[in-house]
């Protein structure tokens, strides 16, 4: 059986990548199923990382914030390279409906997911992530798929009843299970938690890659540059005399020392050899809680509720208060992550 993933593979962000990496390989580590990475780049999402002149005159603002950023950063998106290269096993490279059409016949089986392939905001309402159009009999399921956002507007409500035509729809968030079930009420939908709790601790710590010269230090890791979380970790700092390591692929924090040249290996090797953690990321936090690292999260509810509904799963918290930074220790969860490691894997063995 040969078996596609479509998902967002190619951007140089950790959870992305790491997600990619974990359905694919547990894919492919089932009898008689050869798995690849469907290697769609719409120029929407990939103008932000490989911008050309045409990219420029679509999409003049996303380009020229990234450019100025990555000037202004001095940032190494090589480990990135260098992780797709050594680990992923992708199609060709496609960038047209046209390509996207005609690739799919290759293939028995293409999963849909994780991450967020349904937030039209980040895919500029991209209906091939909907797989639109196949050209034969095609199994379609999606794992784990995220919308990102708690609603909607009517254009992409339309858009998802494309849904109909998959065999099995899988979410991560309740929010994305809400929005879906209103629209097909009759449909089957499970909540499945993000691929990268396939694997435990021991499997993720052979893809660490060491970052040297590290010691005694607070990892702040913030996608929106978050001003609280950053008030947040100069106190924990002060108070237990560590150092602070910020990280961001495409920017610098301004917070502690600025490191712009981690990949998905580094970014592994960071977390589990912190002594605390401040965040906003989705998958830092997942990798936290897998890693059994404490960590202090910022919730912001206009970006979603991911980390909201994670930390529910997990049984650590069932009322948060988003305007809050909340604190975590994941010592005592490991049954949890099993249980939620073990639903994923008996959805994936149904699919296939």
């Amino acid at each position: 059986m040969k078996i596609g993933v479509l998902t967002f593979h190619f951007v140089y962000n950790y959870g992305a990548m790491l997600q990619a990496y974990a359905l694919s390989q547990y894919l492919n580590k089932q009898d008689s199923v050869e798995c690849e990475l469907i290697d769609y780049r719409p120029r929407k999402i990939d103008c932000i990382y490989h911008p050309d002149w045409q990219d420029f005159y679509a999409h003049p603002k996303v380009v020229l914030k990234n450019y100025v950023r990555k000037k202004i950063s001095h940032t190494d998106v090589r480990e990135f390279e260098r992780f797709m290269g050594t680990y992923f096993r992708m199609s060709k490279c496609i960038k047209s409906d046209q390509e996207f059409e005609k690739i799919l016949g290759q293939y028995d089986t293409v999963f849909v997911g994780s991450d967020q392939v349904w937030n039209p905001m980040i895919t500029g309402y991209d209906k091939n992530y909907l797989l639109q159009n196949t050209t034969k009999e095609l199994h379609k399921f999606s794992y784990a798929a995220s919308i990102g956002m708690n609603d909607a507007d009517d254009e992409w409500k339309y858009s998802l009843k494309m849904l109909s035509m998959f065999e099995g729809i899988s979410v991560r968030e309740e929010s994305a299970y809400k929005l879906i079930k209103s629209i097909m009420p009759e449909r089957d939908i499970q909540r499945i938690v993000d691929p990268v709790f396939l694997f435990s601790a021991d499997i993720w710590r052979k893809l660490e890659k060491r970052v040297a010269d590290m010691s005694r230090y607070l990892l702040f890791y913030s996608l929106s540059n978050n001003e609280n979380l950053k008030k947040k970790a100069e106190k924990i700092s002060r108070q237990s005399g560590l150092r602070i390591i910020s990280i961001h692929p495409l920017y610098r924090s301004g917070i502690g020392k600025c490191r712009c040249d981690i990949g998905p290996g580094q970014f592994l090797w960071l977390i589990d050899h912190a002594e605390h953690i401040c965040t906003d990321s989705f998958h830092a936090v997942a990798f936290s809680a897998i890693l059994s690292k404490k960590v202090s999260v910022q919730f912001d509810f206009k970006r979603g509720n991911r980390i909201c509904d994670l930390l529910e799963r997990l049984g650590e918290k069932s009322e948060i208060d988003f305007e809050e930074i909340g604190s975590y220790n994941f010592d005592n969860i490991h049954m949890k992550i099993k249980e939620l490691e073990n639903e994923g894997k008996k959805y994936i063995m149904k699919c296939i």
